[in-house]
């Protein structure tokens, strides 16, 4: 009866350990994967930072591009308030000149 308790023990541990190492060996499938999964994201994610980075260095440029247009629109608005600018109008649109100028027409 000895014989058998002691059959019974050894066993026992054998079953033990092979459902360790089955569920050991899942569990490191399960990491693998994970690691796996995470390092292709890790990728997509960087090559959409590169496209954003893009983006957002085209959008600075445009920026400045329009800082550069405001300014040129507003130096032509304090060019509109001045005589001059009236002057070069009337003598470009409306033909007119001053009461003694003198007009060359080409034949």
């Amino acid at each position: 009866m000895n014989e058998m308790k002691q059959r019974g023990r050894t066993r026992r541990p054998k079953k033990r350990a092979r459902t360790h190492q089955r569920s050991m060996f899942a569990i490191s499938v399960v990491l693998v994967l994970l690691i796996c999964v995470l390092a292709a994201n890790g990728m997509s994610l960087k090559a959409k930072e590169q496209q954003f980075v893009a983006r957002e260095e085209k959008l600075e440029e445009q920026i400045k591009q329009e800082k550069a247009r405001t300014a040129q629109i507003e130096e032509m608005e304090k060019y509109a308030d001045t005589d001059a600018f009236v002057e070069e109008i009337a003598r470009e649109k409306l033909h007119l000149v001053h009461k003694n100028e003198i007009i060359f027409k080409a034949k």
